[in-house]
């Protein structure tokens, strides 16, 4: 989540400060490799972010989607899987401009 979106675009969260996460059990189809180290692609991190960072889920996205992702590529992804959560993320997906990526937030989560 955090760590990968770091790794995408280099947004530093308070989360990161204390602890770094590593997924488990991701298809391959969900993994890229950035300088050597596995980390889930754009859309994966944005995906893992609305199911477990919903509060801040919208800003992270922004980042993610000027990094070169974008909604509907978001939105496709979740609508192939199946996790916990999954629902909820594709109803905040629905309700997301597709122009998030021009906003902007401050860093401080």
């Amino acid at each position: 989540r955090e760590s990968a979106l770091w790794v995408h675009t280099g947004f530093h969260t308070s989360v990161l400060t204390t602890r770094i996460d590593v997924a488990r059990d991701v298809p391959v189809a969900d993994v890229v490799v950035i300088g050597g180290q596995q980390v889930t692609t754009l859309e994966r991190t944005a995906l893992d972010l609305l199911i477990n960072r919903e509060e801040h889920a919208v800003k992270y996205i922004c980042e993610l989607v000027r990094a070169g992702t974008s909604i509907d590529a978001i939105e496709k992804l979740a609508n192939q899987r199946s996790l916990g959560g999954v629902v909820g993320a594709r109803t905040i997906l629905k309700q997301l401009p597709r122009d998030l990526g021009s906003l902007t937030f401050s860093q401080s989560p």
